[in-house]
């Protein structure tokens, strides 16, 4: 570790050269009085060397007192300097050239060099290298995502006022993960040279930070940062080159078939192998970086602290999207580029008794982008001939929160608490040119006009949505009797929400008469607002039933009462109830072990919500959402924890979680009509059973003094029971006997069961191998399976039919191991050498074979397009090496 001491003598040569100078030709002062500044005096014999700078520790004013206060207090901070520095004292007032004529000076000791700041801390330099098969898969979240070269540097470097100076100024620069990148390769032939590539994932400091905090401890303080958040995506295959809102055809693509907007074009289709020949199929690499800016101050007026912070955010890049147009599922990368402002101003009351803060917060979303432009690459035959589509992305939007929080301890051995918040949301942007807008900004793009010429379903150029909330939460933690203590809690949440209007008429999908039925069914577009009001409440208790073994009993309960508008489930309670015990088992025994009941109950409607904004009978999907549907669960968790000798100890826990819902059987009350006929299972489709089963060891030993290792093991269980509406759900499905089978033996019920198992192993060590050499390891290694089950309502009476011969889905295996060596040799008393070595592997058998981006029917004809996924394998190896 660098601690810049070196550095600061460096820096007093550099800047004060008089000083030096005449250093150079004195010695270190004693306790005798001093000549002035510039004079010379005779050496001493037990004096450090003439031309050494002196730095004094401790403020000390004499060498002696240096030596005396050399060792630092042990309560300063570890990353704060406890070097002294004593106040600069004023310049020689004679010329050098004439030390002799100096002015006399009162009787005292030479001014030391101690009096310039020293600057604490650690400074790392390295580079390396990541090389092997897919840098863009492991590299995916923290940003070395490219194979080659990487220059790599961090630092953390702080000055605090000396201990015993009366002063409490500070300051501390950090930087964490500061890489810059050389390479170009993101995985096999795919570079920045022959891949229209998003170049924004690969600049400097991925997933790095950098940071200065300053400030007067119990006067002031101040903090400014900036940290980045990348993500690397997937490499799909697009006909599209997106730049801002405008997408361009690639090379062999003739933009709107050749079509114009009152002539229909010469390329009205294409099949599988005229798609294929013209190259337009190229890959792209979609991720996104996250910049994110903030800063804050803080002042301390007596028992008050007012503080203001803002955050800004900026996330740019490309994620993967598709829209129907020509051919279902066609690939664009989806441009992103956003704003996120937030201001907060806080005012905070705080006592040994009462506390008290009030906060004001705004807050702003603008997407830089309202549409993007997609032009078709063929012609329609007939009028109109719609030339591109217009993808919407989210709409800018603002919030205004106001809050309050309230706590005291005025009420012996209690806590109140009480925490509210009142805020308001508004959405206001303008409609995209896809839809019925009055205000004309559907004019923008080539033949978007022709979407919305009778400009039907708006009422206005944006649906001006807003919605009110509150928020209240209050809760008393107490100990009212010797070994027990209580908690009991209350809160609400609501939201009330506002638009001008529900249904919005929107164009035609596929270029296809888009304005053929303009507010037809199948052009309008619903806006679902949902109000909701949602209270919880409960209590929780202990008891220590017997101290002398630590024997805790715990006993809890929670309700949790839901209404909403717009939904399936309008109206919801569900209960939650827990029990658990911990003691110590023995002298070297801990245990635990606690119980959850939970139910939830309501009324599930099939009708899908815009049915309460139209008034239509016969719109029912039935289907419904688990998260709302009536269930009950448990879940039982036990731990033990066991020390057998002082340098060997382990920990194990089992936990299981079972979890049933429950749907409605279909009636004329939530979505049976004469045109929309119950399903012949009787009931609506979704998740019905879900479990899991989680255990594992963990043991810590202490070989030696100088190797600690440590070992891990958990086995993960899911289970998911999704049943439905199969292929013979229906009655005029089920007329079919030859295919659907006896409906008493098969009721047309839709199973798909999946059941995954994951065992993860891991192993950490340390060995100080002796005084200068330190080698750390870290190595994961995963196993996971899916296994499937699935059964379509079909029955097979005659195997030979092709879409009969059924089989069962193969297990997807899933292999990952992860490998870190770390080692440390000290150089000298301030420096270390430091390297790295890592080892990512991951392999899905799944993705043993990937799908082309075109696929096509029984004949030539293209049936859908695909983001033709290259599979999510990877090999990399990480090297680094550097001094610190």
């Amino acid at each position: 570790m660098i601690t810049w001491h070196a550095l600061g003598a460096i820096a007093v040569a550099g800047t004060c050269i008089c000083p030096v100078a005449a250093l150079a030709q004195t010695t270190p002062p004693d306790t005798a009085s001093a000549p002035p500044l510039g004079a010379t005096r005779a050496a001493s014999a037990d004096a450090p060397p003439a031309a050494t700078p002196v730095l004094v520790p401790g403020g000390a004013s004499s060498w002696a007192d240096a030596m005396a206060l050399a060792i630092p207090p042990a309560e300063a901070p570890a990353w704060a300097p406890t070097w002294a520095l004593p106040p600069l004292p004023p310049p020689a007032t004679a010329p050098v050239a004439a030390p002799a004529a100096a002015p006399a000076a009162p009787p005292g000791e030479e001014p030391l060099v101690s009096y310039l700041p020293l600057i604490t801390g650690e400074v790392e330099i390295g580079a390396g290298s990541v090389s092997g098969h897919n840098a863009y898969w492991g590299g995916r979240y923290t940003g070395l995502n490219t194979t080659g070269f990487d220059l790599l540097g961090q630092f953390n470097l702080g000055y605090r006022d000396a201990w015993d100076s009366g002063g409490t100024k500070y300051f501390q620069a950090f930087g964490n993960n500061l890489v810059f990148q050389t390479g170009d390769g993101f995985a096999n032939n795919v570079t920045y040279s022959n891949s229209p590539t998003n170049r924004v994932t690969n600049s400097i400091a991925n997933a790095g930070s950098l940071g200065l905090n300053f400030g007067e401890q119990g006067a002031w303080e101040s903090a400014l940062g900036f940290r980045s958040i990348p993500y690397t995506g997937n490499i799909i295959d697009s006909l599209y080159n997106v730049n801002g809102g405008q997408a361009a055809l690639n090379p062999n693509l003739i933009p709107f078939g050749g079509a114009t907007p009152t002539k229909a074009g010469p390329i009205t289709g294409f099949t599988v192998p005229t798609l294929n020949s013209t190259g337009a199929e190229q890959p792209f690499l979609v991720g996104t970086r996250r910049d994110i800016l903030d800063g804050n101050f803080k002042k301390i007026w007596g028992d008050w602290t007012f503080t203001g912070e803002i955050n800004h955010q900026n996330k740019r890049g490309s994620l993967e999207e598709s829209y129907v147009g020509t051919f279902a599922g066609t690939a664009f990368t989806l441009p992103i580029d956003y704003d996120m402002t937030r201001y907060d101003a806080t005012a905070a009351y705080d006592t040994t008794v009462n506390q008290a803060q009030l906060q004001y917060t705004f807050s702003q979303f603008t997407d830089k982008t309202l549409f993007v432009a997609l032009p078709y690459f063929v012609s329609n035959t007939v009028k109109p001939f719609q030339l591109q589509a217009a993808y919407s992305l989210p709409p800018n939007n603002s919030a205004h929160y106001a809050t309050i929080l309230l706590a005291s301890n005025a009420v012996p051995e209690t806590r109140l608490n009480l925490n509210a918040r009142v805020g308001v949301e508004k959405q206001n942007d303008g409609f995209p040119p896809n839809t019925a807008d009055p205000g004309g900004e559907n004019l923008v793009g080539a033949n978007l006009t022709g979407l919305n010429s009778n400009l039907q379903g708006t009422t206005a150029g944006s649906p001006d949505i807003t919605a009110t909330v509150y928020q209240v939460n209050a809760s008393a933690n107490s100990h009212p009797l010797p070994d027990f203590d209580s908690r009991v809690y209350y809160g609400i949440d609501g939201r009330n929400v506002s638009l001008n209007q529900f249904a919005v008429t929107t164009g035609g999908t596929g270029g296809e008469a888009a304005d053929k039925t303009p507010g037809g069914a199948t052009n309008v577009a619903f806006v679902v607002p949902q109000d909701w009001t949602k209270q919880h409440g409960g209590f929780e208790l202990g008891y220590k039933a017997i101290p002398e073994d630590n024997t805790r009993l715990t006993l809890g309960y929670r309700f949790d009462n839901t209404n909403r508008s717009n939904a399936q489930v309008g109206h919801s309670w569900a209960d939650n109830a827990s029990a658990g015990v911990s003691s110590n088992l023995g002298p070297q025994v801990q245990g635990r072990l606690r119980f959850d009941y939970s139910t939830r109950n309501g009324t599930l409607n099939y009708l899908t919500p815009w049915q309460n904004l139209t008034g239509s009978p016969d719109s029912a999907t039935f289907s419904g959402a688990y998260y709302q549907a009536p269930m009950h669960a448990e879940k039982v968790r036990a731990e033990s924890s066991y020390t057998p000798m002082n340098n060997l100890s382990g920990d194990l826990f089992v936990e299981f979680k079972d979890e049933t819902f429950t749907f409605p059987p279909a009636n004329a009350t939530n979505g049976v009509t004469p045109s929309n006929p119950a399903p012949i299972s009787g009931s609506g489709q979704g998740l019905k059973q879900y479990y899991s089963l989680t255990l594992g060891p963990d043991v810590n030993w202490r070989a030696t003094d100088k190797v600690d290792l440590h070992f891990f093991y958990t086995y993960e269980r899911l289970y998911f029971d999704n049943t439905g509406n199969g292929n013979c759900s229906t009655p005029a499905q089920a007329a079919l006997a030859a295919v659907c089978g006896p409906i008493t033996a098969n009721p047309g019920l839709f199973r798909n069961q999946e059941t995954t198992g994951t065992n993860t192993v891991g192993v950490n060590g340390e060995w100080q191998v002796n005084d200068s050499l330190k080698l750390k390891a870290n190595y994961t290694f995963q196993y996971g399976t899916i296994t499937f089950n699935q059964f379509d309502g079909v029955f097979v009476p005659n195997p030979t039919q092709s879409f009969q011969n059924v089989v069962n889905y193969p297990d997807i295996n899933t292999r990952m191991h992860d490998l870190r060596v770390t080692g440390t040799y000290k150089l000298t008393d301030g420096i270390d050498f430091v390297a790295l070595v890592g080892w990512s592997y991951f392999h899905n058998n799944d993705w043993n074979n990937t799908a082309n981006a075109v696929q096509g029917g029984p004949s030539p004809t293209i049936a859908y397009l695909t983001p033709g996924y290259y599979a999510p394998t990877w090999s990399v190896v990480t090297a680094f090496g550097g001094l610190k």
